[in-house]
């Protein structure tokens, strides 16, 4: 009957889904990690699943000690599949990959991403670090992955934004550096 706070390693958008997401919680029940797990489990909707738990040390803070975060955004350049429309996007053309790939690389580095950022431009620190970045096909399915720092709202869903242009021939990949430096969405 008491509430308890989670914190967890960062958020996701809507419509984004987390695999391996972490966070922590200070309780003071004694109780062991298994009924434990069985307990959160059987509170949260079928959407949530706890895949283990663990004690960790008090100064444990999950949203500060993360060393790395790990985006990967999907794009179906294939057929429709309404199966998989929750979980990877339907763009469903042709793109050119090997710009998009060379404009990907100029997301790497310490940068201000405020022009990827569409609420508090004015507020947040927009500085963020991504040290890799990669654009795999598999099938008709591209995978874009960013590490780094952390992520601010809307930010991997922007820069994919950007190099769906650049994948149309809309939008040469050295712009990237102009969009960057403007700090203007």
């Amino acid at each position: 009957g008491k509430k308890t706070n989670l914190v967890a390693t960062g958020r996701t958008d809507k419509g984004v889904h987390a695999l391996s997401q972490y966070g922590h919680a200070d309780i003071d029940v004694n109780i062991t990690d298994k009924k434990l797990k069985r307990a959160l489990n059987s509170n949260l909707p079928e959407d949530i699943h706890v895949i283990e738990t663990t004690v960790v040390d008090n100064n444990f803070h999950a949203r500060y000690n993360v060393k790395e975060k790990i985006y990967e955004y999907k794009l179906n350049l294939g057929e429709y599949n309404p199966i998989e429309r929750n979980y990877i996007f339907q763009y469903n053309h042709e793109l050119d990959i090997d710009s998009m790939k060379e404009a990907i690389k100029y997301f790497e580095g310490e940068h201000d991403f405020r022009a990827f950022v569409t609420d508090n431009k004015e507020k947040e620190n927009c500085v963020r670090k991504i040290t890799y970045t990669n654009i795999k096909k598999d099938g008709e399915i591209l995978t874009f992955t960013f590490k780094g720092t952390g992520f601010l709202r809307y930010q991997v869903r922007n820069m994919v934004g950007i190099l769906i242009r650049v994948g149309e021939g809309k939008l040469e990949p050295k712009k990237i550096i102009d969009i960057i430096e403007s700090k203007i969405a």
